[in-house]
Formats: structure tokens, sequence, C-alpha cells
């Protein structure tokens, strides 16, 4: 190492050469960009006719292959000041904005894009898939753009793209709540595809309750009804049940008064059927011989009144003091049975004559009133009476607790939507001519042809005639956006 170290230090230096320094020439010149003169080209024709339409598309074609920020905002600017409606343009130019990873400046694109043309579904599904694609997006942020989308296009009969994508996002997110309340909201609009949403729909809710596809306040005032309505009900049947008790204790009552009137009737056929019984007792036979088994013949009339105050003589007084009652009651008698002088008395015929009598006491006292016979029968329905008169079917009135299961709000939702979509789908079918003629609802430079015109005005004029002040207006914006280019 050390050798070869002293031959390098002791080699004799070459000689220098001598040079001339050669001229300083420019730099060589870029060759011209086509694109950037095509742009400048088209810049000026567009300038001096705003209406050319091609030029504008070319000169916005030629700025996004440049991808110069300040070409490409000066021209879409440009071109969306003459024509705001076209909402392509309005995503070209706000992608052309992520591309410079300006989100900010994006966003402000789509925000003056929907306030340009806010009738427009498919700028606002743009939107909010911009939204959501930002870091550390909220959910809510997101949504919100949706929910400003559907205040404008939610009932646009071709707004099936704007829902699908909005339906696409809350079943990311997994909230029940939130997909029950966009289905119950999408069966309200007159949309192409409702059928298929009312499919969906009943396929979403079937395995779920009703806790998680109502909305709080809705569960609560579906609640707060049906029980309003079952309360109302039990007051009916309370009142019904009532009713059905006043008139079964007053048809008791009523039979315990007729029950009692015949008893009383029959009371009172008793006593007349007893009083006579007691006034023919001391009746008079005829006169008898010696025992008293032979009638006396031949015995004149004096003979005869003679024998009988003779015997009335010997009998003691009358419980009464009138000894002439029995004369005058046997007087009234026929007296053709009598023939005859009347016998001697016997003492002992008089004795058992005048003995107390054993007959039933009702009998013995004529002159008391008469008990009625206690008929069983009417003894019940007349404590029946006294027992149901004013008594309160308490068992029958008693109203039971009001409960409402989670099942039970679930299937008056569920009836609510199944109406609603009905509703709906009778409109839809009233709409459905008219959209299926409208071929181009969307904005084009070209102008409709007559038949599509014609269309337009039957269609407004039927929605007019049907007074929705909302929908009408609404109709008449999507119009606008189909039949904007006309030029004075």
């Amino acid at each position: 190492m050390d050798v070869e170290m002293e031959q390098v230090d002791h080699a004799a230096p070459a000689p220098a050469k001598e040079t001339t320094p050669a001229p300083e020439t420019a730099p060589a010149a870029a060759p011209p960009n086509p694109d950037l003169e095509t742009y400048n080209q088209r810049w000026q024709t567009v300038q001096a006719d705003p209406q050319d339409f091609a030029s504008w598309t070319s000169l916005l074609t030629i700025a996004d292959r440049l991808d110069d920020i300040e070409k490409i905002r000066t021209a879409y600017d440009a071109f969306l000041g003459e024509y705001p409606l076209c909402y392509g343009y309005w995503k070209k130019y706000a992608d052309a904005e992520v591309r410079h990873q300006d989100n900010d400046m994006a966003a402000h694109v789509y925000e003056r894009g929907v306030a340009a043309t806010p009738y427009s579904g498919d700028l606002w599904a743009h939107y909010a898939a911009f939204k959501k694609g930002l870091p550390d997006v909220a959910a809510d942020d997101v949504r919100s753009i949706y929910e400003r989308g559907l205040s404008y296009v939610g009932s646009d009969y071709n707004s099936q793209t704007f829902w699908d994508k909005y339906f696409a996002f809350e079943q990311e997110r997994g909230g029940t709540l939130h997909i029950a309340s966009l289905y119950s909201r999408v069966l309200g609009c007159p949309v192409r595809d409702l059928d298929r949403y009312y499919t969906s729909f009943k396929n979403y809710i079937h395995p779920l309750a009703a806790a998680q596809i109502v909305q709080p306040n809705e569960y609560d005032a579906i609640r707060l009804r049906l029980e309003s309505e079952r309360a109302a009900e039990q007051a009916k049947i309370a009142e019904a049940a009532k009713a059905v008790a006043e008139a079964k204790a007053a048809e008791v009552s009523k039979a315990a008064e007729v029950s009692k009137a015949a008893a009383e009737a029959k009371a009172k056929a008793d006593a007349d059927l007893v009083a006579p019984e007691v006034k023919a007792e001391p009746t008079v036979e005829g006169p008898k011989i010696g025992d008293g088994t032979e009638t006396v013949e031949g015995t004149t009339d004096a003979e005869m009144e003679f024998a009988v105050d003779e015997k009335q003589a010997d009998a003691p007084p009358a419980a009464n003091g009138d000894v002439d009652q029995p004369m005058a009651e046997v007087k009234q008698e026929d007296t053709e049975m009598v023939t005859g002088t009347a016998p001697e008395a016997d003492p002992a015929t008089a004795a058992a004559s005048d003995a107390p009598s054993e007959q039933p006491e009702d009998i013995a006292k004529p002159e008391s009133e008469p008990k009625a016979a206690v008929d069983p029968a009417a003894a019940d329905a007349n404590a029946a009476s006294h027992a149901d008169v004013g008594a309160e079917p308490t068992e029958q009135l008693k109203a039971e607790p009001i409960v409402i299961t989670d099942e039970e709000i679930k299937q008056f939702w569920v009836r609510q939507q199944d109406e609603l979509y009905e509703h709906t789908k009778q409109e839809l079918l009233r709409r459905k001519p008219f959209e299926d003629a409208a071929r181009r609802p969307y904005f084009h430079i070209k102008p409709l042809d007559g038949v599509q015109l014609f269309n337009w005005i039957r269609y407004l004029d039927y929605m007019e005639a049907r007074g929705d002040h909302a929908a009408t207006a609404t109709l008449y914006e999507r119009c606008l956006v189909a039949c904007a280019n006309y030029p004075g």
C-alpha cells in the first residue's frame, strides 16, 4: 500500500490542455401544448357566443385534461353560470376539487349545485356520497344531506335512485328506527318502484318488535289511542250490562208485583168462599120425634114456632147477645124443607151445638181479615226483587285494567302503513300515464317536442285540479327543468 502511494505521489502531472469556453445558448423552447391552445380558442368562442353549447362542453373537457385547477374553476364557473341545470357538470367540478385535495372547495361546489338545481335527485345523491367519503364524518351530517334532498325530490316519480342510496346508507348504520321511518315515508310517495318498496318493507319489519320500528313519540301516541279506544269499548260494554241488569231488575220487580197481586186476589177469593159457610152454620133441621129419628107430621105452623121458641129459651144466650139471630137466619132459609112440627129439643144435641167449633181459625173467625196463602214462588220472586232493585251490578261494571301490548302497537302501526300504501298506489296509477309520457324529465338544450309539451300541460292541469299546492309546485319545478332552454 505504501509503495503504491509513493508512486502516485511522485508521478508527474499531465499537462493541461487549453480549451476555449463554449458559447452560452438559450434553453430549448417547450413544444406548444395543443390542449392549451385549444382551451384558449374555445374560451374565446364561448365568450363570443354563450349559446354555443358544443364549444362549452369542449372547453370543459380540455380543462379537465389540462388538470390546471385555475383553468378548471374558470371554465366551470362560466359554464354553470349559463347552464346551472346541468347537474352532471356540478359533479365534475366537485370531482376536480377533490383531485386537487380541496374537500372544502368540493363541498362548496356541491352546495352551489344543489342551490341551483334542487330538484335533481342524482346531484343530491352524489353530494351525500361525497360527504360520506370524508374522514371522521358524523352520520348525522350525511343524513342531513339526504333529508334535505328528500324535501325536494322525495315524491318525484323517478327518485328511486336517491331512495335506494339513502336506504343503503341507513342499512350500513343498522338503525332499525331510521330504516322503518324511511319505509313509512317512501310508502307515501308515488314513486315508480312503490311496489318494490312495499314488499321490502313487509319483509324487513316481520321479525322486529314495535319498539324497534316505531318512533318513540309515535309509539306513545298509538298506545294512548288504543287505551282510549279500549276504555271507550269497556264503558260501552259496562253501559250495556247496566242496561241489561236494570231491565232484568224491572222484570223481576214486575213479576213480584204480579205475584203479589195474584196472592191478594187468591186470598180475597178464599175469604169470599169462607164467609157463606160461616153464615150457614146454625142451620135448623126438621123436628125429631123422641130420639130425633122421625119427623112429626101434621104439626101446625104455630106448634112449630112454639117448639123453636122453647128450644131457644133453653139455649144459652149468643155470644153477641142477639138471641134472635139464629131465628133470623132460619127464616132466611128455604122453609119448604121444614114440614110438620118441631120435636122436643134434645139436651145432648143442644149442648153439642153450643160447644165451641174446632174449625180452622180463618173459618172460626170470619169477622177478621183472611190471611193470604203464601206462595213459595211468589215469596222468592218478591225477595229477589228487593235484592235486585237498586243494587248496582258491580261485578259487571267493574272496569278491567287496560294493558296494551307491544304486538298490538305493531299491528296498529302496520295497518296504518298498509292503508298509506293503498292510498299512494291509487294516486300512482293516476299519475303513471303522465309520467310515462314525459320521456325526458331532465335538462337538455334541445327543446321538447310538441307531444311532450302537451303532456306536461295536461299533467299540470291534473295536479292543479287536485288542489294539492305542494305537489303542484313541485311538478312545476320539474317541468321547468325539462323545458328551461327557450332563449328569447
